[in-house]
């Protein structure tokens, strides 16, 4: 089996299956632009050639993407690296992040300058009374969405242009209540169809240059009920509706996130890739199979592309998941960040890390570059500062095992269950019987 190239209208491509990285930290684009200057194995090659996009949530693009773009030069050879630049670049609006973010999240979100500070400061408001959860909710669909309405669409819209990302995400709500299901729902598909009259009508021959993906980012409970799921699918599909008009703008990709997923709850992880593969399956009924992208998840994404997935988006050796304020307070993670263990396909953290390679003399785990110039834990450590280590190797490794993906030697899904039967608890079981690969 060999890649798919998928072309988008700007003519960059991406190869499904492909791996996007959602850099989240000012810490994950410098390790970005290191390993690209650092570690290729040829003069003017790329150490990260197996990955294909990078995916930028609204509040963090501006801090990051100088940093990700730079030309440096590698041990003082005057070869300059190529830049990243020449992936698929994606900005995502990241709406939850406006309205269930925590106090930094809507404070990066208002120095875009693409929300009213009188928005702002009413989700501050609510975010931090005493009422509960489903009081807060109650509020933000009351009161904060008609703030949301075509002016804000439009400028978001706009951003995303003026910024050259080539893949324009449609801007929605996240969907994260029971009870005002409904509303986030039909909120979350009108700013679609806004989106979409307002590509058609404003910005001139812009659908013909740019690819469209409509998202939805939902919690992951939503899944467990046929009733959220047909609703869920329908929103996403809403512009392949006759009522949308001839001219409509009909989106390119199709776009899942999902939010609060407890990777200890086999029968959720389930729902995940039954829902992708149901949105998969539901294209080529209609006749019209787009990219179809998990955004925001870690190496248990692999599994996707048996469901269907072109192209999953992974955070930098992070916890993928986004969670809302009211979620693990409680938890204060390890000081030294967490170390990918490629045999196990897990990450562990520091300590166990040196439980783990204790009885080979603190031997690294992996034969990614980095790792192999650090060779011993505590060697990498006088080299790199520990956390910076460790997201170059993360990086580095997410390059090997999507080569391993994309040039395998036997049938793709025999190769992706002899990958997966390695890590502990095996996630084999989420094979499917029939595997739908889409590329």
């Amino acid at each position: 089996m060999k890649s798919v190239p998928v072309k988008t209208k700007v003519g960059k491509h991406f190869r499904a299956p492909s791996i996007f990285l959602m850099p989240k930290s000012d810490l994950d684009a410098r390790v970005l632009a290191i390993a690209n200057q650092r570690y290729p194995r040829a003069p003017g090659g790329m150490s990260l050639e197996q990955i294909d996009g990078l995916v930028f949530n609204l509040k963090d693009y501006r801090e990051m993407w100088g940093t990700i773009t730079q030309t440096a030069f590698h041990d003082n050879e005057e070869i300059p690296r190529r830049s990243l630049a020449d992936r698929v670049k994606i900005i995502n609006p990241g709406l939850e992040f406006l309205l269930r973010g925590n106090d930094s999240d809507r404070t990066k979100m208002g120095t875009t300058g693409l929300f009213d500070l009188s928005t702002i400061r009413e989700v501050n408001r609510i975010t931090s009374s005493e009422t509960s959860p489903s009081d807060k909710a109650e509020q933000i669909v009351h009161e904060v969405y008609p703030k949301i309405h075509a002016g804000t669409i439009n400028s978001i819209l706009r951003y995303q242009l003026n910024e050259e990302a080539d893949i324009i995400i449609l801007p929605t709500v996240p969907i994260t209540s029971t009870r005002y299901f409904d509303k986030q729902i039909e909120k979350a598909t009108e700013m679609i169809r806004t989106s979409c009259v307002l590509l058609e009508r404003l910005f001139s021959g812009t659908v013909n240059r740019r690819d469209m993906m409509v998202t939805v980012t939902a919690d992951a409970r939503f899944l467990a009920e046929r009733k959220y799921v047909v609703e869920l699918a329908a929103c996403l599909f809403s512009q392949e509706s006759e009522q949308a008009g001839p001219e409509r703008v009909r989106p390119d990709h199709v776009g899942v996130a999902i939010s609060n997923l407890d990777k200890g709850n086999e029968t959720q992880i389930q729902n995940v890739f039954d829902f992708m593969g149901l949105l998969y399956q539901g294209m080529k009924e209609q006749g019209r199979v787009v990219p179809l992208h998990l955004l925001n998840i870690d190496q248990l994404g692999y599994l996707a592309f048996n469901y269907g997935v072109s192209a999953i988006t992974m955070p930098i050796a992070a916890d993928p998941y986004f969670y809302s304020i009211r979620h693990k307070k409680d938890i204060t993670p390890p000081r030294k960040g967490v170390y990918y263990v490629p045999s196990k396909m897990k990450y562990e953290p520091y300590d166990k890390l040196l439980e783990l390679t204790r009885s080979n003399n603190y031997r690294l785990p992996c034969h990614c570059e980095t790792c192999d110039e650090g060779q011993t834990v505590f060697n990498a450590e006088t080299i790199w500062d520990f956390n910076e280590f460790r997201k170059i190797h993360d990086a580095l490794y997410k390059n090997i095992e999507n080569k391993m993906l994309r040039e395998p030697r036997i049938p793709f899904p025999d190769a992706m269950r002899d990958m997966l039967s390695r890590c502990r608890p095996a996630w084999t079981q989420y094979m499917p019987t029939n595997p739908q690969v889409a590329f």
